[in-house]
């Protein structure tokens, strides 16, 4: 595995995008879009024609929302739209915050996407997807997806830029949960690529009708050099991260764990009993949820090195180490409650009473 740009390759290469998980990297796909009904919207005005009636939920980036707010979790309000009347907002207002992010995408426009996306669904259903419209200037922070799906993200018009970086290098990141504490969003062009290039990481770029394969858990930092709109499918999460996927909170060791499952194999025995250790300590506890997280961070740990070699320790300044101790709280408190204790059974007193 090596970094630089990432490979690009022909869309109509690809027979299954599932296969493109075993190199763990993300790859270009050329042409995604050709031939489909969506490749007649590769242009904003295009979409405001096409497309202007389509719902959205706009919203700010969530970690400049959260910074502003004391680190808080996620509250953002939201307001209803149309991609039209986006649009016009972004012409009038040009550094407004809203963006729409992880909008629900209409069953309607995946159809649009044509048959491949549709065989990216499960069990007959569609897949997951979700919508991101936003301005230039619009990021999404440097981040990894909680659900530990392989993703296809669509370009349909304008581009975007991606940075992306290996969970192998997650010690260099200053990491909060699924969230970076570096902000490539405040780095010049050519330090952004310094860093990224020091982590091993990829660059690319799409524009219309191309897309961007990432493989579950990647660290990935996506913004906008102009006005756009992609749609991404979510597919394919691995049996073996399916089984972990919003179990446990997140932290550098499970990250690790998610990236060596991403290439989709089936768990060795010895995986298979870890596997099985750590699912047994999901869901409420009878301790401190604390605590718990504590056993599933050593647990984990010990699995990490094991599947994939010694993890470097992160060095975490005072600021981050607090913050992450204090997220970590929060979602242990949310995955691991303590379990209530159990009920006093008084039914048997009825019968007791009518022999007295």
């Amino acid at each position: 595995m090596s970094g630089g740009e990432a490979r690009r390759v022909a869309a109509g290469e690809v027979r299954d995008p599932h296969a493109l998980a075993a190199a763990r990297e993300p790859v270009v796909l050329e042409g995604f879009l050709a031939g489909t009904p969506l490749a007649a919207v590769s242009s904003a005005t295009a979409a405001r024609a096409m497309l202007g009636d389509t719902a959205l939920e706009l919203r700010e980036e969530f970690v400049a929302w959260s910074l502003r707010h004391g680190g808080a979790p996620d509250a953002r309000p939201a307001r209803a739209s149309s991609l039209g009347a986006y649009l016009d907002l972004l012409q009038a207002e040009p550094a407004t915050p809203w963006m729409c992010t992880e909008f629900a995408t209409p069953p309607a426009l995946v159809e649009r996407m044509g048959a491949c996306a549709r065989a990216l669904g499960e069990g007959g259903a569609p897949p997951v997807s979700f919508s991101f419209v936003g301005g230039r200037g619009h990021h999404a922070h440097l981040h990894y997806d909680g659900d530990f799906r392989n993703v296809l993200l669509v370009q349909v018009f304008g581009e975007k830029r991606a940075a992306m970086i290996p969970a192998d290098a997650s010690h260099r990141l200053h990491a909060v949960g699924n969230f970076s504490g570096v902000f490539l969003d405040r780095m010049a062009d050519r330090e952004r690529a310094a860093f990224v290039a020091q982590a091993r990481g990829w660059t690319a770029e799409i524009g219309p009708g191309d897309a961007l394969f990432m493989p579950a858990g990647l660290w990935h930092y996506l913004d906008y050099p102009v006005t756009g709109m992609s749609i991404n499918l979510r597919f394919g999460a691995s049996a073996a991260n399916a089984r972990l996927a919003g179990r446990f909170h997140a932290h550098d060791a499970l990250q690790r764990i998610v990236w060596h499952f991403a290439d989709g194999h089936a768990p060795s025995d010895g995986e298979e009993r870890g596997l099985t250790e750590l699912l047994a300590l999901a869901g409420p506890c009878a301790a401190d949820s604390r605590a718990r997280g504590a056993e599933v961070e050593a647990l984990t740990g010990k699995l990490a090195a094991a599947w994939c070699g010694a993890m470097q320790a992160a060095s975490l300044p005072d600021e981050y180490a607090a913050l992450r101790e204090a997220a970590t709280r929060h979602e242990c408190a949310r995955l691991y409650p303590r379990a209530a204790a159990s009920a006093l059974d008084l039914s048997g007193w009825g019968s007791v009473a009518a022999r007295a």
